[in-house]
């Protein structure tokens, strides 16, 4: 536990973003370890969309691919310093009062050993993460960065559907992955997605959902190194967000 609270106040403290909290202070004594962050009034992205859901209400679909373009920010700021965060998850999002995202709880956070490439893979023992949200490939002890890539896919599905992982592993669905991929095959991912963000009227919406749809299922294939790296992500959210980016392998599956 304590060097776990060393991992998060290190690179809280040398590492600053504006999408990675920001810590005050820190103490630690015997086994006790306080680390002090700062507040953000509207919590965390899981119980964001929990209250959406019990309270019928819905926040913009702009404001839901700000967020992912926050944390995807986040994310490849972490990766090109060789740490992988390990637990990415939408409780681990924090939103402040004006919905900007900031990814909390490093202290699972392991940097890669000197020497090997940030987008090498590591062979571990150490498998960490949240059923759901876990790289399939960490059950062989592959960790590097790309499994970051993989926890982000699913928080895209997240903010595209409105249903938390821990739902489709509740329904025991086999892989999030082949779900989505199920779901094009049959030209059903309509069933999938927040009807209240508004594809069905208007036309740029679904565009964009689309798209999103697309990256987030490269962001889970396997086996790893198929998928995209947090710059290329990152990319392709902005390409989307300002309408540069094209669909393509499922262009026209949202009917």
């Amino acid at each position: 536990m304590l060097q776990q609270f060393i991992n998060e106040t290190v690179i809280l403290n040398y590492l600053p973003h504006k999408n990675i909290v920001s810590i005050y202070g820190c103490a630690s004594h015997h086994k006790e370890s306080l680390l002090v962050h700062e507040y953000l009034s509207n919590g965390n992205l899981s119980a964001h969309l929990q209250s959406e859901i019990a309270e019928n209400s819905t926040q913009p679909w702009l404001t839901r691919l700000d967020i992912a373009i926050d944390i995807a920010n986040a994310l490849d700021y972490l990766h090109y310093y060789g740490i992988i965060h390990r637990n990415v998850k939408s409780s681990n999002i924090l939103l402040d009062v004006n919905f900007c995202a900031k990814l909390a709880n490093l202290h699972l956070s392991q940097k890669l050993p000197d020497g090997v490439p940030v987008y090498a893979t590591h062979v571990t023992g150490d498998i960490i993460g949240t059923c759901g949200y876990m790289d399939s490939e960490l059950a062989y002890g592959r960790l590097s960065v790309k499994n970051g890539v993989y926890s982000f896919g699913v928080v895209l599905c997240e903010l595209l559907s409105l249903t938390l992982a821990k739902c489709w592993v509740l329904n025991e669905e086999d892989n999030l992955a082949t779900l989505l991929s199920r779901k094009i095959e049959n030209q059903a991912l309509v069933e999938l997605l927040d009807p209240r963000l508004g594809f069905d009227t208007n036309l740029k919406i679904k565009w964009m959902m689309t798209a999103i749809t697309e990256l987030a299922l490269l962001c889970m294939k396997c086996p790893q190194e198929l998928r995209p790296n947090m710059e290329q992500v990152l990319e392709t959210l902005d390409g989307i967000k300002q309408g540069r980016h094209e669909t393509n392998s499922i262009k026209g599956i949202i009917k």
